[in-house]
């Protein structure tokens, strides 16, 4: 190859980076809609223990 050029971009480094990005987004949103449910039933559980649906 001579001085001052250059391979062709082939985008495959951001195909790579997109499909290792989608899918550690998946996971991380499952992980954090699994908090956000444990969340909602430890509050259910925790402060409304002794009370049955309806009551205030």
């Amino acid at each position: 190859m001579s001085d001052g050029q250059q391979l062709a971009a082939t985008g495959a480094g951001g195909l790579t980076i997109a499909g290792v990005t989608i899918y550690t987004g998946w996971w991380m949103f499952a992980v954090a809609a699994g908090v956000v449910l444990a969340g909602i039933l430890v509050t259910r559980m925790g402060f409304r223990r002794r009370q049955s649906v309806g009551e205030e």
